[in-house]
C-alpha cells in the first residue's frame, strides 16, 4: 500500500511540474503581453500603427480583393436580414 501511495504522489508531483513548465509558462507569457498592451504608451503606439495602416489603405487603388469583397458583402447582408427580423 505504501508503494502505491509513493507512486501516486510521484505521478501527481511530476504532473504538476510538467503542467507548470508547459501550460503555466504559456499562461505567464500571455499575461505579460496583456499587461504590456494595457500601458498607455503601448496603446498610443497601437493607435499610431492603425492610423498609419489606414492611411496606406486609403492611398491604394483597390483595398480589397474579390474574395474579401464577397465575404464582407455576405456578412453585411446577413446582418441586415437579422436586424429586419427583430
Amino acid at each position: 500500500m505504501k508503494i502505491f501511495l509513493y507512486k501516486a504522489l510521484t505521478v501527481c508531483v511530476l504532473f504538476i511540474i510538467v503542467f507548470q513548465f508547459s501550460i503555466g509558462a504559456v499562461q505567464r507569457k500571455i499575461n505579460k503581453s496583456l499587461v504590456n498592451i494595457q500601458t498607455k504608451e503601448n496603446l498610443e503606439q497601437f493607435k499610431d500603427k492603425i492610423r498609419e495602416e489606414i492611411s496606406k489603405g486609403i492611398k491604394k487603388e483597390k483595398i480589397l480583393n474579390q474574395e474579401d469583397k464577397i465575404l464582407i458583402n455576405n456578412l453585411i447582408e446577413k446582418i441586415k436580414k437579422e436586424l429586419k427580423t427583430n
